[in-house]
């Protein structure tokens, strides 16, 4: 049921897509707006401040309807938003830094608050490599990442909760590789399976 709801999510972009490539405004809206939250999200983590992540997610549908053409589908079109917020976030950093610290982890090691979930597979002075198990609908407590790579094992469904209160749907395929600013959050599955992910976290 959920992989037949994640083809008709993908099959969906792809009208919106063809029409919004055809210069259709309206079908650009449609494509980006169930996508706007999750930007804010991801924008409202690198860069500490709601109104800034407004900011740059404006900035960032600009941008990708601009250069709309050059979008290619190797990625997916989601992707492809994420990696322009991202460059967006990250050409504001500098000038908000002086300013506005970025926010940091601020709670406690997965590993030592939640051995159950967090395992460490390696670890050196550049690197520490985390294998991440969860069971259906486990839920963890609240903890901290440095900056990480995240690679899912199996497909993943779950949620996250921040220490503001603030909640986040988390939804990959199993394969996908991701990008994670240092946060802190509460994770809990929302799979009818276990789902399994590979942390890199990077000390330097």
């Amino acid at each position: 049921m959920r992989a037949s709801r994640l083809a008709e999510r993908f099959a969906a972009d792809e009208v919106e897509l063809a029409a919004a490539l055809d210069g259709d405004a309206e079908a650009f809206r449609r494509l980006t707006d169930k996508y706007t939250r999750e930007l804010h999200v991801h924008c409202y983590r690198m860069l500490g401040s709601f109104h800034d992540a407004e900011d740059a997610v404006q900035e960032s549908l600009l941008r990708a309807w601009r250069h709309l053409g050059t979008f290619a589908s190797r990625s997916t079109f989601r992707a492809w938003l994420y990696r322009i917020a991202t460059n967006v976030c990250l050409s504001r950093g500098p000038r908000h830094s002086a300013n506005r610290p970025l926010p940091q982890p601020i709670a406690d090691d997965p590993v030592k608050v939640d051995p159950k979930h967090y395992k460490v597979e390696f670890e050196n002075d550049r690197v520490r490599v985390l294998r991440i198990k969860y069971g259906a609908g486990e839920k963890s407590v609240m903890h901290s990442h440095p900056e990480s790579i995240a690679v899912f094992l199996t497909d993943a469904h779950g949620k996250f909760t921040y220490p503001d209160g603030k909640t986040e749907d988390i939804n990959a395929k199993a394969g996908t590789v991701q990008h994670m600013d240092a946060h802190t959050h509460l994770p809990e599955s929302r799979s009818k399976k276990p789902f399994e992910v590979i942390a890199v976290e990077l000390k330097r």
